[in-house]
């Protein structure tokens, strides 16, 4: 039976559309409520960037969630994404050889 393969996604995605958008916050005026620089903020909402232990704090003080629940979707990300390029070097190891 094959696995079903749901779309992986960052959990900046899920800041940015579920938690800025809805609230009309710019990245810098998000930035400022986190203390942290915009420059930080755009490359973990752009998927460039992981949520940090730190950041999971932050974002769980100003906008909810416990810092473990962001860990997690981050660390789901990270091991889907682990999955995909394994999955992807083991076709080219074994149609190689």
């Amino acid at each position: 039976m094959e696995r079903h393969k749901s779309l992986n996604i960052h959990v900046g995605e899920i800041l940015k559309y579920d938690i800025l958008e809805p609230s009309n916050l710019t990245v810098g005026q998000a930035s400022k409520l986190l203390n942290t620089s915009r420059l930080t903020l755009s490359k973990i909402i752009n998927g460039k960037s992981s949520i940090t232990p730190d950041m999971a704090l932050r974002i769980s003080y100003v906008f909810g969630g416990t810092p473990d629940f962001w860990l997690r979707l981050q660390r789901k990300y990270d091991l889907e994404k682990a999955q995909e390029d394994f999955d992807k070097e083991s076709l080219k190891k074994f149609c190689l050889e």
